[in-house]
């Protein structure tokens, strides 16, 4: 998983306090014939070292792990922008290049002026000095290092994606049971409650059959509103729909405690259609707890587009088989042309 090789960002105290202590552990050997100015430049010398090496470490690790984040596929970079926003990170990563090349140079800097030093009170102010040079460079830094830890901590909460496997995707506003079908379906576990928006976030089942693996996802519900009005859990369900989706599962609530009205549920249903040219399936699901007046205008509305759906229920298990089977059939059939067509090439 992408997220899970990013580094634990200490906190700005907590890298000094460590870079520190391994000064202190910093021995010197008896060096023959030097003298006592000579061991106490090797000694500040190393101390100095063992305390930039170590911070810059700690950068550099950062540095490195969130610059390959700029390079991968479309759907985790457009999700990393939703999440931490790409541009703010950019900006984080040229602050923390900078701030561990500042520390490389006080290092060469005083390792010189420690050198050149001609008495050991000289020496332990050069020490001084390039220390607290190099602290001050990671103070100056602490608000970067609080944003890659933050990020830290927002990107490892997202499941295991691979985009290169056939993947349904469980679509529709809240509360209509998506999660529900999801764990109902395949290997997933996802939270579920009786209010909307308990899927704050991407959710990941998987379902295996003649050794071929599919995803099934659930997402964040949708509100019938536009794009640029939608919340950053919306924005994860539209980013799921635009580059992962090979087969869009759609799920109605004609339950007499739904959230939203037919014709809301109906205007998400047709936003989704023009601006996805992907295969669907239609799903009312909560059959069992169905008001008769909302189960009408839905059934009348997709029998109007000429919609074909299957009507299920979690509680009493209703066509939940069926569900699978169709979603699992439609995405094998496609992995096995997928596996054709690469063949003949």
């Amino acid at each position: 998983m992408i997220f899970e090789k990013l580094p634990y960002v200490p906190l700005a105290q907590e890298i000094i306090n460590s870079s520190l202590s391994k000064s202190k552990k910093v021995t010197q050997k008896k060096i023959r014939r030097a003298n006592k100015l000579t061991r106490k430049k090797i000694s500040s010398i190393k101390k100095l070292d063992a305390v930039s090496s170590y911070i810059t470490s700690i950068l550099s690790s950062i540095y490195n792990s969130y610059s390959t984040l700029l390079e991968i596929d479309d759907f985790h970079r457009e999700l990393i922008d939703v999440l931490i926003d790409l541009k703010e990170m950019e900006k984080h990563l040229i602050r923390i290049n900078k701030a561990r090349k500042v520390i490389k140079y006080i290092l060469k800097l005083y390792t010189k002026e420690i050198k050149t030093s001609k008495s050991e009170k000289d020496v332990s102010l050069k020490f001084k000095q390039g220390l607290a040079r190099i602290i001050s460079v990671v103070r100056r830094t602490e608000k970067t290092i609080v944003y890659f830890r933050n990020s830290k901590m927002k990107l490892s909460r997202l499941p295991s994606i691979d985009v290169g496997i056939p993947t349904a995707v469980i679509a529709g506003p809240p509360n209509v049971g998506k999660s529900s079908l999801v764990n109902a379906i395949s290997s997933a576990k996802s939270e579920v409650a009786t209010y909307p928006f308990t899927t704050k976030r991407i959710l990941v089942g998987h379902v295996s059959h003649n050794e071929i693996k599919i995803q099934v996802i659930d997402t964040p519900g949708l509100l019938d509103r536009p794009l640029f009005q939608r919340n950053k859990a919306e924005l994860q369900a539209i980013l799921a729909l635009k580059h992962l989706a090979k087969l869009i599962v759609f799920v109605f609530d004609p339950s007499y405690g739904s959230y939203y009205t037919p014709e809301e549920q109906l205007r998400i249903l047709k936003e989704i259609k023009s601006s996805f040219n992907t295969p669907m399936l239609y799903v009312i699901n909560k059959i069992d707890i169905a008001s008769p007046d909302k189960l009408e205008k839905i059934k009348n509305e997709l029998n109007a587009l000429d919609i074909t759906y299957i009507e299920t229920s979690i509680t009493n298990g209703k066509n939940i088989e069926e569900l699978k089977n169709k979603i699992v059939h439609y995405l094998i059939n496609l992995s096995r042309q997928l596996r054709n067509s690469e063949v003949k090439v």
